[in-house]
């Protein structure tokens, strides 16, 4: 767990009986988020995890949180502030914690300037991890006049990252080109900017999918086998990003479920994307049901 309160490890055994969970370790030193106000300020300010016991602030989670599949290492990242004069400048990291040592975790890595209200971590067909983290919040207008260089406090930006043994590496950048046009298109028909409201990472298969939802601007999809290329694959574009929604690929029936302002969206992927990321052929005998494409609406 990574949140205001810090980072703590408990015992679930037995998930239906929450009377048996019991937490065995918590630390201020590994996981917090910077200082407050607003739990976003400079290094050593005071934090939910510092005066929780006086009871003055309630918990304040993060969902910046993921693991290996040995259970060895945990990755967790802050993220960047906003509206609060003084403290956008306040710096990302993410973090490598040893975790091998059931009570004992133990900080191996910091990697600055990464963002992580959203992170997740895959492992390729080839053996290289790869974590990749994005930040919440809004990117500013997108009908600033254009050219613009950047957007706001990294919004329309994933960020990936390399985990080699012990140590972070950079690797590459996904971004959502703000100055394009269709996006002030998007935020007019809408009513919202275009914002990175949340990832998935789908890596079975030998397959290593990036799914981006960047609110009024649709959601994306990208090739990561290789973290330091990502390839932009497929994309869908309807707005109405969910904030930390999740998106799920049934590989039988070849159906992506994505989440959407106002419920859920199931979209069908086509052959030549299923190709494209090296995913199986779908099993159901009735894939696709639409190999051109559904028909537009009369």
């Amino acid at each position: 767990m990574y949140s205001g309160l810090g980072f703590a490890a408990a015992y679930l055994d037995n998930l239906e009986d929450p009377s048996t969970w019991q937490v065995y370790n918590h630390t201020c030193a590994i996981g917090r988020q910077a200082g407050w106000p607003l739990y976003m300020g400079p290094e050593g300010s005071p934090t939910p995890c510092d005066i929780a016991p006086q009871g003055d602030w309630p918990p304040e989670y993060s969902h910046s949180s993921d693991d290996n599949l040995e259970g060895t290492r945990w990755y967790g990242a802050n993220q960047a502030a906003t509206g609060t004069p003084g403290l956008d400048e306040s710096p990302t990291h993410a973090r490598i914690v040893d975790i091998s040592q059931r009570g004992n975790p133990r900080i191996l890595d910091t990697i600055t300037e990464f963002p992580g209200h959203a992170l997740d971590w895959w492992r390729s067909a080839d053996g290289r991890e790869y974590i990749v983290g994005s930040n919440e919040l809004g990117t500013g207008d997108t009908c600033q006049p254009h050219p613009r260089s950047t957007s706001l406090l990294n919004a329309a930006d994933a960020y990936v990252a390399e985990v080699t043994g012990d140590h972070f590496i950079k690797a590459s950048t996904v971004s959502l080109m703000i100055n394009e046009p269709q996006n002030c298109a998007a935020k007019s028909a809408s009513g919202s900017n275009a914002f990175l409201s949340e990832h998935t990472i789908y890596d079975k298969h030998g397959a290593a999918v990036l799914m981006l939802e960047f609110g009024g601007a649709g959601f994306r999809v990208f090739d990561v086998r290789d973290g330091y290329h990502p390839k932009e694959v497929a994309y869908f574009n309807r707005g109405g990003g969910v904030h930390s929604g999740r998106f799920y690929y049934d590989d039988a029936r070849g159906i992506l479920l994505t989440p959407a302002s106002s419920g859920m969206q199931v979209l069908e992927v086509q052959p030549q994307v299923i190709t494209a990321l090296g995913l199986p052929t779908p099993t159901d005998p009735a894939y696709p049901r639409y190999p051109n494409g559904r028909p537009a609406t009369p």
